[in-house]
């Protein structure tokens, strides 16, 4: 018989305060200004990932520049590293993340 385990739900308005508190105390630990709105960014990174962060964001931009050059869009080099995974290219411009409060 197989077990079932229960999603955590947590609602919106509990998710939006303690990420409000948590901004706050980081914020004022590292003395840098922020938003008070919350965002979730919906994005399309087209690239690849990277065993280094070293160079990363150069290494974005060298790709960024050929891409471009050789396909006449307009693109934004983007880096963004989760934990380990580094991840490195671009957004297409008219695609840009949207920002959205909650």
């Amino acid at each position: 018989m197989a077990t079932t385990v229960r999603a955590a739900v947590i609602s919106t308005g509990k998710l939006s305060d303690a990420i409000d508190k948590a901004v706050k105390i980081a914020a004022e630990r590292h003395q840098v200004a922020v938003s008070d709105v919350n965002l979730r960014l919906n994005w399309e990174l087209i690239g690849r990932k990277l065993s280094k962060a070293l160079n990363a964001q150069q290494f974005a931009g060298d790709v960024t520049k050929s891409v471009g050059a050789a396909t006449g869009l307009s693109l934004q080099p983007a880096t963004l590293q989760v934990g380990k995974l580094i991840y490195c290219g671009f957004f297409e411009k008219i695609r840009m993340p949207i920002e959205r409060g909650f």
